[in-house]
C-alpha cells in the first residue's frame, strides 16, 4: 500500500505507526512470528550467478589451478563485481490485549560488495587482492502502545519504544597469490568497525472517525526523544483513510469483503527538508476471500504486491523502487520483499 499505514496497518503494528488508532482495532491479537525478508535486484542476480557457477565454486579452492582462478575471479567482477547487494531481514513477535499493544523486532540490513582486478603481473608475480567489503546495520526495537477512546468519535493513544543500533562496516582482503598456490576464495585478513548507539522515543497519535467510510488521522513521532549523541527531532505525520464499500449501505459485500484508500504526509513541519512529493504515500488495498490486492505510490515510486491469509496463517509479496542510500550515495533499486507469519 506504499507504506501509508497510518491508518490501515494490522492491529499489533498500530501500535508503532499510530497508537491512536489501537482503541478502534481493540480484541485480541498476536504474532508468533512474523518474518519479513527484502531484497534488491543485484541479490536476485548474484543468486543466479551463484547457482550457473555452483560447480566452479566448489572447485576453486581444490581443483583449479591459479590461472584458472584468476580467470573465474575476473568472471565474478565482470558479472556481478562493484554491486551492492541487499538483504534486509525483518522477525517481529507481537501481542495485542484490548488497547494495550507490546511488540518486539528487529531490523536487520545487510549490504555485501565484491572487487576482484587481480592485475596478475607475469614478470613480478604481483597480484592486486580482491576485496569484500560488508556494511550492515541492526535495530532491536521494544514497543509498547495504549490506545484512549476520548468520545464516540475521538481516538487517542501514546506509544513509547526503545531500540538499540548496531553499525557494522567490514573490509574482507582475500590473501594474494602466493607462488602457484591456489588462492583459497574465503581466507582473508579483515579490518572491522562496529558501533552501537541506543535511545528511546515517545509518540503521540489521535484518529477521528467522521464515519465508518471517513477517517482522519495524524501523529507526532518522537515527542520526547533521547539517543546517545543525537536527539530525534518530532515528526509530524497526517492522513486520511477511506473505505466506499460502506457508503453501499444495506448492500452485501458478498465477493469483495473490503476496499480500502489511504493517504499519508510524513514529516509536515519539514525536518528532513525534503520536497513534499517525496513525503507522500499513497495506497490501496483490495480484500477478497482468502486474498488482498495492493498497489501505491510510495516517494514517487509505484508498489505493488498481494497477501494471502488462511486461518492463521499469512503470506505476502510485494515490489517497489526506492531511493536506497548506498555507500556510494543514493541509487534508485528494485526492492522485493517476502512475508510469512502466523497470527490472528
Amino acid at each position: 500500500m506504499g507504506n501509508a499505514g497510518l491508518l490501515s496497518s494490522n492491529p499489533i503494528e498500530m501500535g508503532y505507526f499510530n497508537p491512536g488508532a489501537l482503541s478502534l482495532t481493540g480484541g485480541f491479537h498476536i504474532y508468533v512470528p512474523m518474518v519479513q525478508a527484502s531484497f534488491n535486484q543485484d541479490f536476485i542476480d548474484l543468486a543466479n550467478f551463484i547457482g550457473d557457477n555452483e560447480q566452479e565454486f566448489e572447485d576453486f579452492d581444490t581443483v583449479m589451478t591459479p590461472a584458472e582462478q584468476l580467470n573465474f575471479l575476473d568472471k565474478i567482477n565482470d558479472e556481478v563485481g562493484s554491486k551492492w547487494v541487499g538483504l534486509d531481514f525483518d522477525p517481529m513477535i507481537g501481542l495485542q490485549l484490548g488497547k494495550l499493544s507490546f511488540s518486539a523486532y528487529s531490523v536487520s540490513r545487510a549490504q555485501v560488495r565484491f572487487e576482484a582486478t587481480p592485475n596478475l603481473d607475469p614478470m613480478t608475480g604481483s597480484y592486486d587482492a580482491p576485496t569484500l567489503m560488508t556494511r550492515s546495520e541492526v535495530d532491536l526495537v521494544m514497543n509498547a502502545g495504549l490506545g484512549i477512546q476520548a468520545g464516540p468519535l475521538l481516538h487517542g493513544g501514546v506509544g513509547v519504544r526503545f531500540l538499540s543500533r548496531t553499525h557494522t562496516e567490514q573490509l574482507q582482503t582475500i590473501d594474494p597469490l602466493e607462488g602457484t598456490q591456489p588462492i583459497e576464495l574465503f581466507s582473508a585478513s579483515t579490518e572491522e568497525a562496529e558501533d552501537t548507539v541506543t535511545g528511546f522515543a515517545a509518540d503521540v497519535g489521535g484518529t477521528f472517525t467522521l464515519t465508518k467510510a471517513i477517517a482522519v488521522g495524524g501523529l507526532i513521532r518522537g515527542l520526547v526523544s533521547s539517543m546517545e549523541g543525537a536527539d530525534w527531532e518530532p515528526e509530524v505525520c497526517a492522513g486520511v483513510r477511506l473505505k466506499p464499500l460502506e457508503l453501499l449501505l444495506g448492500i452485501p459485500k458478498v465477493f469483495l469483503r473490503d476496499f480500502t484508500l489511504e493517504a499519508d504526509i510524513q514529516d509536515l513541519a519539514n525536518v528532513r527538508g525534503e520536497s513534499y512529493s517525496e513525503k507522500l504515500q499513497l495506497g490501496a488495498e483490495l480484500k477478497i476471500p482468502f486474498f488482498a490486492l495492493r498497489a501505491g505510490m510510495n516517494r514517487g515510486k509505484l508498489t505493488y504486491g498481494a497477501g494471502f491469509h488462511l486461518l492463521i496463517f499469512d503470506f505476502a509479496a510485494a515490489k517497489t523502487s526506492l531511493p536506497v542510500l548506498t555507500p556510494l550515495g543514493v541509487e534508485d533499486q528494485d526492492l522485493y520483499s517476502v512475508s510469512v507469519g502466523i497470527g490472528f
